[in-house]
This record gives C-alpha cells, sequence and structure tokens, in this order.
C-alpha cells in the first residue's frame, strides 16, 4: 500500500453517512466527534501493529466502528416515543401521510367554497383537528409496535447490515454511488399499488360528496383514459424494474445512470403526449354505469370538470419542468462519471 492513502477522506464519508442519522442540531458537532475518535483509532492500531497507517489499517477500524446506522445510535437519547431502530420507517410513512392529508385540504377546500358551505373558522378547526389525528394515530402505531414487536425483528435488518457491511464501499469512487435500500423499497410498494389500482380500479378515481346528508361517487375519468392507460402502466412498469435491478445493484453506476435517463426520457415524452392529446378527465358512461350517482351530483361534477382539466395540464407543465431538470442533472453526471456532490466536514 501507498504511504500517502488519505484516510481522511474516508473518515469524512464515515462520519457524513453517519450524519444522516444524527440529531440535527447536534449534527456537525458529533461528525467531528467521530472523525477524531477515528483517528484516534487509527493511531492506537498502527503504534499496535507497528505498520504505517494505509487503506488496510484504516478499513479495519471503519470495520470497528461498525456501520454508520448503528454507530449513530450511540447518540440517541434513551427516552422516546418512535425509537431510532423503528424510525427510518416511521418518517417516510409520516411524510407519505402529511402528503395525502395535504391533498385532501386542498381538495376539500375546492368542494367547500364550490359548495358555499366556507366558513374559515369551522374549515381551520376541522383540518387541523384531522391532522393531530392522523400524527396520534401514526405515532402511537409505531410506539405500539416498537414495545410490543420482540426486539431481535426489529433489529434483524440492522445484525444483517453488520454481518455483510464492507467498509471499503465507503472509498471515493467518482462513477459508483451506495443507494437507500428503504427508499428503493418503499418506492417499489407504491408502483405496484398505483400500478394495480390503474388497472383494475380506474373507476374509483373521482369525486365523492356529501349532498343533504347522503353520500354519492363519480367517476372523472374520461373515455379517453384508455388511450393513455396502457402507456401509462408500461412506464410504471419501467420503473419498476428500474428500482428492482438498482436495489440489487445497491449503487449508482454509469450503466444505471443511462437507464435512468431512459426513463426519463419516456416520462418526458408521455406527458407531452399527455399535454397536448385528449382531456384526462371527463363523464365516462361506462364507469357511470358502476355508480349510478344522484343527477345533482352529475350536475355538480359535470361543472367542476373543467377546472380539473386545467388543473391537471398545470401539473404537467410542472412535471415537464422537473423531468427536463432531472434529465439535464442524470445526463451530466453520467457524463462526467459522478452519481452526486460529495459532502465535506471542514
Amino acid at each position: 500500500m501507498s504511504t500517502e492513502f488519505d484516510y481522511k477522506e474516508l473518515f469524512n464519508q464515515y462520519a457524513v453517512e453517519a450524519g444522516r442519522y444524527l440529531p440535527r442540531r447536534k449534527r456537525k458537532d458529533i461528525q467531528l466527534e467521530i472523525v477524531s475518535l477515528l483517528e484516534d483509532a487509527l493511531e492506537d492500531m498502527s503504534q499496535t501493529s507497528g505498520e504505517q497507517v494505509d487503506e488496510d489499517i484504516a478499513i479495519e477500524v471503519l470495520r470497528s466502528f461498525g456501520p454508520p446506522i448503528t454507530y449513530a445510535e450511540k447518540y440517541h437519547q434513551q427516552e422516546y416515543l418512535v425509537g431510532p431502530v423503528i424510525f427510518p420507517l416511521f418518517k417516510p410513512v409520516l411524510i407519505l401521510g402529511l402528503g395525502l392529508f395535504l391533498i385532501q385540504i386542498v381538495v376539500g377546500l375546492f368542494l367547500i367554497i364550490r359548495d358555499g358551505g366556507f366558513n374559515f373558522l369551522d374549515t381551520v378547526d376541522n383540518f387541523f383537528d384531522m391532522g393531530f389525528r392522523m400524527l396520534g394515530v401514526l405515532v402511537f402505531a409505531f410506539a405500539l409496535i416498537e414495545r410490543t414487536t420482540p426486539e431481535r425483528w426489529l433489529r434483524w435488518p440492522f445484525r444483517e447490515m453488520e454481518r455483510t457491511w464492507d467498509p471499503a464501499g465507503l472509498l471515493v469512487n467518482m462513477s459508483k454511488q451506495a443507494v437507500k435500500l428503504r427508499d428503493i423499497l418503499f418506492e417499489v410498494v407504491f408502483l405496484v399499488g398505483f400500478v394495480v389500482f390503474l388497472v383494475f380500479f380506474p373507476h374509483y378515481v373521482g369525486v365523492g360528496v356529501n349532498r343533504d346528508g347522503v353520500w354519492g361517487f363519480v367517476p372523472t375519468l374520461s373515455e379517453n383514459f384508455e388511450i393513455y392507460q396502457l402507456w401509462i402502466v408500461a412506464y410504471l412498469l419501467a420503473k419498476l424494474v428500474f428500482n428492482i435491478v438498482l436495489a440489487r445493484r445497491s449503487y449508482w453506476d454509469s450503466q444505471m445512470r443511462w437507464f435512468q435517463v431512459g426513463i426519463r426520457v419516456l416520462a418526458i415524452g408521455l406527458l407531452l403526449w399527455m399535454k397536448g392529446g385528449p382531456e384526462m378527465f371527463g363523464i365516462n358512461p361506462a364507469y357511470l354505469a358502476v355508480h349510478n350517482p344522484s343527477a345533482s351530483l352529475l350536475d355538480f361534477v359535470k361543472g367542476t370538470l373543467p377546472g380539473w382539466n386545467t388543473g391537471f395540464n398545470i401539473y404537467l407543465i410542472i412535471q415537464l419542468v422537473i423531468q427536463v431538470i432531472h434529465l439535464v442533472r442524470d445526463l451530466f453526471m453520467v457524463t462526467r462519471g459522478k452519481s452526486e456532490l460529495k459532502l465535506h466536514l471542514k
């Protein structure tokens, strides 16, 4: 090994990875402390072995510290509702729940204003009540799971990580970058559910309204949806295959970047087609026959459909801009052999 091996870069990268799981307010100080502890351990091991500092000794030090996520647990307080073991799963579920809650707020406000029954104080009170109720249910559910599930089951992914984790993976490689398997798993579950929904239950996309104490439902995907359905499903399946392959590889490289570029191009083409093609929302007689809503509710929904299509076109434009930006970024990364900018501790 070369005596010019830069162990500081390796230790900095370890601290950056550990920082993903550290409290935000104390993250920088703890990261600096971790680097200092690693350097002390490196010096001790070098003196004990009588060898000069090299890559093998640095990796052995990291192996003794363990995976960054498990080492970061040392800095978490012991009193909590949702602990560090189950928090990596709690966080994406909470974000998804908040996203659905915001969508519910927007749709609910639109329908309330449309009906002319808008009362600001009552509406705000109801939305806050629903939000705190959702948050309370989530926290209670995850706290209950953590306290009733045997620890060996909750810690199984971490024990498996400790068994298979290789510190050499932290060595800077500008053509490869480790991926977050948790995020990929979350997206795979979402894509599978979305594909199943679009293939088997598209007639459940619509508006449910309580009018005079009676609930009714009107499906809002027009007959034109069938034109796009196959291609939307094909795009989602392509993303699903991409995520599965990426999860199996467990790192980004130039091949996966080019794969993602192809997915981006497919998405942009599909969005442009949907933007210039027939309108997505309307009254589909075949779907309507399944639900048979009241005449007053049907008239109400027919009056809102132009707004649905206008809002959907705005959404398509926003998505086009996002996809083009991501495409340019992906092309830059794949041509430069980089996956993302590195973070350094100064």
